[in-house]
């Protein structure tokens, strides 16, 4: 035997020992619910089969349910106590699992690393349908931050200065017929205070995004803010973006917004074909006379109309870019806005970061590969992305109580009759020789080693 086949057979048996030790701790448990229940209010109704998907395989066990006579309805206290919701379920360490490999690589390729590296099997489309139920509680959440985003929070992180960055990313838009659609633009969102003076990252940095109006996006990042830091204590909020319209509409006058330098450089570059002229814009641009660019853009257009109407065209469009945000294209430092300096090793930079974050947070698992998005999809997906990398979507799962339902055809449900209530399970039942498999590890013996990892295993 190769080492690769041993490896394979001793992680498939690790993963069916995992599987039973869950099943009988579980069923053991659910024995001892039903000999301290409250035996007036609950009343014993059947004996039932689920499974539970885990991360070491589908574990399937048997609970008991009860009549609870103070609602009148049907309960499982095992489940209840468990905090196991319905039956058939991933477990919330799966489904956190799962979404995590689909932040990296298409559904197809998470569900086949999932079956690869645990001892469950699952397809594509409940990767798909696992990832979208997050998106789902993601949305319900950012709702339940934006009721609260001008309530002041008086708990949250105290700085004086703010910096925002905010872009589009253009995706290839599936229609519901699954044909190719326009494309469409999902925007992104990246707040931070500062950078590490020794290793140049962002400090404290948050994303929030979607397929979304430009006024929602905005509505999002004051919502989060908001939930982050104590918006009184904010003296400066810096806004760095593009210049696109929805961008000039989210500068409100608390915001100190400006034009990002890459972009202005990009737009002189990709309009003005002389070099000569360029360098006396870039020129003018340095010593920050606005008024300057502007008359050289002007006079080099005019200098081709009538004679080339494309170079006239050029330099009308960059006239105009440059124009709308005459007032914004100087950053807050050549306005000589003044901020407090940072504490500890935190300083202040040039912004113009937006470019680069989205490359890696949208482009590189969102765009290439052919990859068409439904508006739904594509949503679903920046937000999931955004929250994973802001490391609050496990937290957002195991709040949420995020469950998946699975095909039940397999779960087996056995009706109790009265005599059987009244005297449990009985000798020679089938389900109670389940009830006794003992497994080694976790059964009391006198070895200290099976005692140290039965108390480890049971708590």
């Amino acid at each position: 035997m190769e080492f690769k086949d041993l490896e394979k057979s001793i992680f498939s048996f690790a993963c069916d020992l995992a599987c039973e030790i869950t099943k009988q701790i579980l069923e053991e448990r659910d024995e001892e619910i039903k000999e301290t229940r409250d035996t007036k209010r609950y009343r014993m109704k059947r004996l039932a089969r689920t499974s539970i998907k885990t991360v070491y395989g589908d574990v399937e066990y048997r609970r008991r349910s009860y009549i609870d006579r103070d609602f009148n309805k049907e309960v499982y206290l095992l489940d209840d106590e468990m905090n196991i919701e319905k039956e058939g379920l991933y477990s919330t360490n799966m489904v956190e699992l799962i979404t995590e490999a689909c932040t990296k690589v298409s559904f197809g390729e998470a569900a086949d690393q999932i079956c690869s590296l645990s001892g469950l099997n699952i397809g594509k489309t409940s990767c798909w349908n696992i990832f979208q139920k997050v998106g789902r509680k993601i949305t319900e959440k950012e709702k339940e931050l934006s009721v609260n985003r001008n309530n002041v929070n008086q708990d949250g992180r105290i700085v004086k200065n703010l910096f925002e960055e905010t872009d589009g990313v253009w995706l290839s838009h599936q229609l519901k017929n699954k044909k190719k659609g326009r494309k469409m633009e999902v925007k992104l969102y990246t707040i931070y205070e500062g950078w590490k003076a020794e290793t140049n990252e962002l400090v404290n940095k948050t994303y929030v995004g979607g397929n979304c109006t430009g006024k929602q996006i905005k509505k999002k990042a004051d919502a989060m803010i908001n939930s982050i830091y104590n918006i009184d204590e904010i003296e400066h909020r810096i806004l760095n973006g593009d210049g696109a319209a929805w961008i000039d509409d989210n500068a409100d006058d608390m915001i100190i917004y400006q034009l990002d330098r890459f972009h202005v450089c990009k737009y002189i570059t990709r309009y003005i074909a002389e070099k000569k002229i360029r360098d006396l814009i870039f020129k003018a641009l340095r010593k920050k006379d606005i008024d300057r660019m502007l008359e050289v853009i002007e006079a080099y257009k005019n200098s081709y109309e009538g004679t080339d109407d494309k170079k006239a065209e050029d330099a009308e469009i960059l006239y105009r870019y440059l124009s709308n945000h005459k007032n914004n294209i100087l950053s807050y430092k050549e306005r000589g806005i003044e901020l407090k300096e940072p504490d500890g090793d935190v300083v202040y930079k040039n912004m113009g970061v937006q470019e680069n974050q989205n490359c890696t947070l949208i482009t590189m698992r969102m765009k290439n590969r052919r990859m068409r998005w439904s508006e739904v999809g594509a949503d679903n997906m920046v937000k999931v992305l955004c929250w994973y990398k802001n490391k609050m979507l496990n937290q957002l799962i195991e709040e949420s109580g995020i469950t998946i339902e699975i095909d039940k055809s397999n779960i087996e449900e056995r009706i109790l009759s009265a005599a059987e209530v009244m005297r449990g399970i009985g000798k020679g039942d089938k389900y109670a020789d389940l009830l006794n498999v003992s497994v080694p590890i976790i059964s009391s013996g006198a070895s200290p080693l099976t005692k140290a990892l039965r108390n480890l295993i049971t708590g």
